[in-house]
């Protein structure tokens, strides 16, 4: 057997090793860069707007004078998740104004100005394709209406 020198049993010397950093630095740098555009221009990220509605197991006969009390809690919750995404509740979510102090800037009175709107044929329409009512627990259900491109 034959012994092995030093220089032989490293895979190899320093100076070769650290020659390769800035190459594989700059090699880093430019495939992360065309990945991360990549990821933008093909996947755009969404923008989710939500809200979440609470309804009271225990109903006040004065403000639900039409709601028997007998009437099952699930039956009322499903009802109030169906009338949140019907016509004339969409119709009034257009007219309602615009609450965020930055779209105020720009000029935008009620939700149905926003370009996002704007572009939109039958702006109600579209916003029931989009809009969805999903239950969240005993009391709540949560409104959520997501899409690709910003409403600004």
């Amino acid at each position: 057997m034959t012994a092995r020198t030093t220089e032989e049993q490293t895979p190899a010397p320093r100076h070769r090793r650290l020659r390769r950093w800035p190459t594989a630095i700059a090699m880093g740098l430019l495939f992360g860069g065309a990945a991360a555009l990549a990821v933008y221009y093909l996947a755009p990220p969404d923008f989710v707007a939500t809200s979440v509605v609470y309804i009271e197991a225990s109903r006040e006969p004065l403000l639900d004078a039409d709601v028997l009390p007998a009437e099952d809690f699930e039956t009322y919750k499903k009802t109030e998740m169906y009338r949140a995404v019907q016509r004339p509740t969409l119709e009034m979510a257009l007219r309602e104004p615009v609450r965020d102090k930055q779209l105020k800037g720009y000029g935008y009175d009620a939700v149905g100005d926003l370009p996002l709107m704007k572009a939109q044929a039958y702006p109600v329409d579209w916003l029931g394709e989009k809009m969805d009512a999903v239950s969240l627990s005993e009391e709540f259900f949560e409104i959520e209406i997501a899409h690709s491109d910003s409403p600004m």
